[in-house]
This record gives C-alpha cells, structure tokens and sequence, in this order.
C-alpha cells in the first residue's frame, strides 16, 4: 500500500527519565491501551478476513487524495506493523507523562489530537504518500518535553556494537532525534519509508505551545524548563558583566565585587547541585545541601541558592513533613524574598510564621513577616494569621520596654 511509517530508533531507545511526577498519567496509559488494542483489533479482522483488514486501512490513513477532516486523527489510531506500535508507544511512554503532568489531563489529551492534526497537515503539504500512526502526536509530546523539561535526564537503552544504558540529558536526546528527522528528510525524503515532515510537525508543535503556554504563564515556571535555563543563563551573563564592568572602575569597586563573587559563585554552584538532588528524588540529601551552603550567605546569595520556585516549594513542603521545620521555614522565607508576587507568596509567608512562631521560638522573625498583612488574607488564613500575631503580641511589647 505504501503507506508511510516510522520506527522508533533501535539504536537509541529512551526506557525512562529522572524528573518524578506528581499524579498518575491516566491520558498516557489509555492512548497507549487504545493503540494497542486498535492494532490488536485490526490483526484479528484481518485473521478473519483480509479483505477487511485492507478496508479499514483506506478508511482511515491520510493523504493520496483521501483527506476528509476525521482522517486527520484516524489515521494516527492504527500502525504499519507491531514494531512501529511499539516504538511510538516506548516514547509516549517515556515523555508522554511528564507532559501531562504539566498541562494537565484534559488539555494534554486535546494536545496530543492537535498533535496529530499538525503534523498529518505537515505530511500532507511534503508528499502524497498516505500516513498512518501516532509519530506525529508522539513527536509533539517530545517537542512540548523539549522546551519543559530540557535540564532533566533521558535513561537510555543504548544498542551500538555492545549494549549498555547511560543517562543522557534530554536537550541532547530530543536534539539528535529532530536532527536525525531534519537529516533523513533531507537526503531520503519519503522514499526512507518514514513520515520525517510529520515528526517534524510534530516537534514544532509541541515546543511552540509550550513555550507561549510558559510565555503567557499558563504554565507555572519550573526549574526544568526552558524559558528558566535561559533567564537564569540571562542572569548568569549580567552578573559576568557586573562584575567585570566593576573591575575596570578601580581598586575600591574591584575589592567589593571580589567580596560579593564567591558567594554568589558558591551559592550558583550549589544551587545546580541541589537542582539535580530534586530532580533523582534525594530531597533529604537537597535539604542537608542547602543547609550547609545556606550559612553566612547575604540576602541576594541566599536567593541564588533556590532551585526554582517549584523546586524550593516542594523542598519547603518536604522539610515539614520530615520534621525539618528550621529547613523548612529559612526556605519559605527566602521564597517569600524572591517570589514577593507570586501567587504562592502569602501562603508561603504564613507557612514560615507558623513554624517560626509555634514550633522555633523565634516569634520576632514571624511577627515581622506577618505584620501589616493579616488583612490581606481571607478564611482560616487569615484566622490562623490573627491568632499568630496575637500570640506573638507579649514578645513586642517587651521587645519595646520603658522609657
């Protein structure tokens, strides 16, 4: 029939990354039964009768003059033969999850069928050769996985003369696989077989809605990301900057940068350390990390230290539960200086009062963060910021004394 397919790599084949998930990849699990099931499906009708087998084929594939609207997701329901079927699948698999834990259930089940309208209009525009498969929705899931979570790590089963498996970071291993598709699309066009437009549809896709979706901030900002990698390289670049321009203005400016950079240089160090201890799931050895780094710092070094606003709040929620509350109340107090407007912020704020105040004996520093702003919050928050200022009231007065 001459339909165009694709197969994931046996060479390079992605078995897992290292960025945890925060709920069950229900949209994932059910595309991937349902494409196994639909091929199953479709090997028993063609047991039954051939005939039918090749019949539901031209009702669903794309292209060749066949291109009604519903085409346009059917086609990407059924494969080629088990080992397409199973390459798509190992990669929705593989960064399907994450993906969805970032949009969200609903729109990552209405990405993944826009996903595969992008790229059956990308196949479509290239060639005449009919399509089908999920590759271009899969593809779209790696692209969106591309610009949200660039700085994690691919677990990578690796089949080349010898077999092994290595760690390789996922701008590396998404970057050689569009590379591969920009190549083969280049020198072998459709002729190879694989819909390599379709991929790279799909790619695109995916790293456009997630970079407007972080732009916008559909999305909330997170330490893997992206548009974080490259403000904090922005940041990175300003203070080499700072620092060299005050270097040229003498004696006196050089001798305080030389006092502010290792600090700060010292504190960014540790802060990819601690990064990285999120990302594996080691948040005990994160927290011991950011204890040892966090003593003698000023206020803007200890704010070069934070992994990022969703890394430092799960970092926050994770001391309290194992009982580190001074851990857990220097880092809500630092995400309080950093993120003042985020809409985390207040929560963040009472969440280190609560702790200074009841559990650390230090009902100064958690009065200072609440006073003035009991107001600002409503419901049990504000009681609990009411009650926590009214016990800490007695510590103010005889902080005052007498004239």
């Amino acid at each position: 029939m001459g339909v165009a397919v694709s197969i994931a790599s046996p060479v390079f084949l992605p078995i897992g990354t290292d960025r945890p998930l925060t709920r069950r990849p229900v949209v994932t699990l059910a595309t991937i039964a349902g494409l196994v099931a639909l091929h199953l499906a479709r090997l028993g009708l063609e047991r039954v009768d051939p005939s039918a087998g090749e019949t539901l084929l031209e009702a669903t594939v794309l292209g060749h003059g066949a291109l009604e609207p519903w085409r346009f997701v059917t086609y990407a329901l059924l494969h080629g033969d088990l080992w397409h079927l199973v390459g798509n699948c190992v990669f929705l698999w593989v960064f399907g999850p994450n993906v969805e834990d970032r949009f969200g259930r609903v729109w990552y089940a209405l990405f993944l069928v826009v996903g595969a309208v992008a790229s059956g209009l990308g196949h479509i525009a290239t060639t005449a050769a009919p399509v089908i498969g999920a590759s271009g929705a899969v593809s779209a899931a790696t692209g969106a996985y591309f610009v949200l979570f660039p700085r994690t790590r691919i677990k990578t089963f690796i089949l080349f003369i010898f077999i092994t498996s290595a760690m390789i970071p996922a701008w590396v291993f998404i970057g050689i696989a569009v590379a591969r598709d920009l190549l083969s699309e280049a020198f072998f066009g459709a002729s190879s077989g694989v819909a390599h437009v379709a991929h790279l549809a799909g790619y695109a896709l995916g790293a456009g809605v997630s970079a407007v979706a972080l732009k916008l901030k559909l999305l909330t900002p997170e330490v893997y990301d992206l548009m974080y990698t490259l403000k904090q390289g922005s940041r990175r670049a300003a203070m080499r900057s700072a620092v060299s321009a005050a270097s040229r203005r003498g004696p006196v400016a050089r001798e305080s940068a030389a006092a502010r950079d290792p600090e700060h240089e010292r504190a960014t160090a540790a802060r990819s350390e601690v990064s990285r201890l999120i990302a594996e799931g080691r948040l005990d050895a994160a927290a011991d990390r950011v204890r040892a780094e966090a003593a003698g710092l000023d206020a803007l070094a200890a704010r070069a230290l934070l992994p990022g606003r969703d890394a430092t709040l799960r970092l926050a929620e994770h001391c309290v539960g194992t009982q580190r509350r001074a851990d857990a109340a220097w880092l809500y107090e630092r995400f309080v200086d950093t993120y003042p407007e985020d809409r985390e912020a207040p929560s963040a704020r009472l969440m280190a009062a609560l702790l200074l105040v009841r559990d650390l004996e230090e009902p100064e520093r958690g009065r200072a963060l609440l006073a003035g702003r009991a107001d600002r919050y409503a419901g049990s928050e504000r009681e609990l910021a009411e009650e926590l200022l009214a016990e800490t009231s007695g510590h103010e007065a005889a902080g005052k004394g007498t004239a």
